[in-house]
């Protein structure tokens, strides 16, 4: 049976007029390194703090914390072994840059960003402008380690451009170059790697 995993390669560090917002300290457990639909699990929410169903993964911007919903998104194991995300959000989740419409099959190098400034202006279905996200990731299909090991390399080299664009973009804030969308900005290389595979042993004792 295989997993999906997110990976994080949150970029906002990137963007000159959020520097003094991003990668904060104390917002490193609202950025999750590793979303996993693991073996044996239907589904996993992900949001912001709720009380009454709280989310697996707990996620919030440091641009504003308001921003992402209480249940957020949604990722579901199909029947035919794929992975389907589904968004309950107010200011959207984004695959590849286009606002997701009720739900969307994620794809092996698909990008995900949870939220935008602009969110709630911008309707299901829109393709936004590239933009730089502390809650971005890129789909890995297999299972952790690979989705680790498979990070690794792509930090070491050159990194197959999964995250295509469809069609004309509608403006938005915190925009970045094109180019943005075939980088791992904002984390370190080895660093990375580490807590990775520190959340995947996390991860594998809590099962």
């Amino acid at each position: 049976m295989s997993t999906v995993s997110l990976l994080w390669v949150g970029d906002l560090n990137q963007d000159k007029r959020m520097a003094n917002a991003s990668m904060k300290i104390s917002d490193e457990r609202y950025r999750p390194k590793l979303i996993e639909l693991k073996e044996g699990q239907k589904e996993i929410r992900i949001g912001r703090l709720n009380s009454t169903n709280p989310p697996h993964y707990l996620i919030e911007s440091c641009i504003n914390k308001r921003m992402i919903s209480r249940n957020h998104a949604t990722i579901e194991r199909l029947a035919n072994g794929g992975f389907m995300l589904y968004d309950h959000s107010m200011n959207g989740t984004y695959v590849n840059y286009m606002r997701v419409s009720g739900g969307v099959t994620l794809k092996h190098g698909d990008i995900v960003c949870f939220g935008h400034l602009n969110g709630a202006n911008l309707k299901p279905g829109e393709d936004v402008t590239p933009f730089f996200s502390d809650l971005k990731y890129q789909v890995y299909i297999g299972s952790t380690r690979d989705a680790i090991n498979s990070a690794a390399n792509d930090a070491s080299g050159e990194r197959p451009s999964g995250n295509k664009r469809q069609r004309g973009a509608s403006g938005g804030s915190l925009e970045s170059p094109s180019s943005s969308r075939d980088k791992k900005g904002g984390s370190s290389k080895s660093g990375g790697r580490r807590r990775l595979e520190e959340d995947a042993v996390a991860s594998e004792k809590s099962d």
